[in-house]
């Protein structure tokens, strides 16, 4: 999976990817100004205005909040966003507030 769609446009002010690399673990809490890409592990909470990705071996345990939210990995805990996207071997366990599920 690409940590940025097609269609990512570099004009907004919220064009910085964050990213935690596989190998590495993060613990506490992030507020993102931009979008987040995790392929390591990170326990505790997030907060983004735009889109959140896990890849296919990141981790995720703790509360997120976000515009958007897509899974390949591991994503467990309270979850809220806008659109929520579950692609092919991604696992979410946790209570989700979505208002859009894929």
């Amino acid at each position: 999976m690409g940590i940025l769609k097609k269609d990512a446009s570099a004009k907004s002010a919220r064009s910085a990817v964050t990213i935690i690399a596989e190998g590495n673990k993060f613990t506490g809490d992030m507020n993102i100004v931009g979008k987040m890409h995790i392929d390591g592990v990170f326990e505790g909470t997030i907060s983004s205005l735009d889109a959140i990705s896990i890849g296919c071996r990141g981790e995720v345990h703790g509360t997120i909040r976000a515009h958007e939210i897509t899974v390949c990995g591991l994503l467990q805990g309270e979850i809220s966003c806008d659109e929520l996207t579950i692609e092919d071997g991604g696992k979410v366990r946790g209570t989700v507030y979505s208002e859009q599920l894929v």
